[in-house]
């Protein structure tokens, strides 16, 4: 009985040790497995190809000095769906190049939003450089609601300077419409005064023509010479009368004021 119970606890011990032993050994596993593996290996894509090497080529925005010139963080890209965005983007397909970076991750979605703007930013500069203020306004609208890059700023301030010296040529020409239009008016303003005045100077010689043309109002009891009808007396001239107003030979037609007919045949002044 002795020997039975010296081996129970010789065969409990032993277990004991045996448990205590598993448990450190578990320790020791959970204890490797949360502090990982020392040694980093590349991260691997879809196809095994390493992430980092989809990079190639990038810029990322501290590096570029540009919000979103292309993916700033490599563990969020996918090569090709990253290339299908650029390329959406570069064919002015705007809507599927974001639907391609959104779905990448944040760091495609704002290097791709970047890549937009810029472009946005080149196609506008060019409509600008050919004089095509419209083109470069509509270029710059497809991207206003995205952030902006230092490019697309200084596209659109150049935008602003060329409208501005669009209005201004406008105004210059409103005004230098306007200034013609007022010297036209008064041209012909002064025109129609030159005209009146011109009128009434050929109608004031007119008239002073055909009044020295008729002479002075003839007494109307004679014919045959102007005698003033306002003298004081008519002799004949060679007579023996003494005037003041002589005539020579006259027909009497009416009462015979300056006694010229003095033997009433009609005729005055015979010689």
């Amino acid at each position: 009985m002795q020997q039975l119970r010296d081996r129970w606890s010789a065969w409990t011990t032993g277990r004991q040790v045996a448990v205590l032993a598993g448990i450190v050994v578990v320790g020791l596993v959970l204890i490797v497995a949360i502090s990982g593996d020392p040694e980093p290996r590349d991260l691997q894509g879809d196809a095994g190809t390493p992430v980092a090497a989809a990079t190639d080529g990038l810029e990322t925005s501290e590096a570029a000095g540009d919000p979103g010139s292309d993916i700033a963080d490599p563990s969020e890209e996918s090569t090709p769906a990253i290339a299908d965005a650029r390329a959406a983007a570069d064919a002015g397909d705007y809507a599927e190049a974001m639907e391609l970076a959104e779905s990448i991750g944040p760091a495609a979605e704002r290097a791709i939003e970047g890549r937009i703007a810029n472009r946005a930013a080149r196609a506008a500069e060019r409509a600008l450089a050919r004089g095509d203020r419209q083109a470069a306004s509509r270029a710059l609208r497809r991207a206003a609601d995205l952030p902006s890059t230092k490019a697309f700023a200084s596209a659109q301030s150049d935008l602003r300077a060329a409208q501005a010296r669009a209005s201004a040529r406008r105004a210059a020409e409103r005004q230098a419409r306007a200034a013609r239009r007022a010297a036209e008016r008064e041209a012909r303003r002064v025109a129609r005064e030159q005209a009146r005045a011109a009128a009434k100077a050929e109608a004031a010689a007119e008239a002073a023509a055909e009044e020295s043309a008729a002479g002075p109002d003839c007494h109307p009891s004679y014919e045959g010479a102007c005698l003033d009808p306002s003298s004081p007396d008519y002799d004949c001239s060679g007579g023996s009368g003494d005037g003041p107003d002589y005539t020579g030979p006259v027909t009497v037609v009416g009462p015979d004021e300056y006694d010229l007919d003095r033997d009433g045949n009609g005729a005055g002044c015979e010689s």
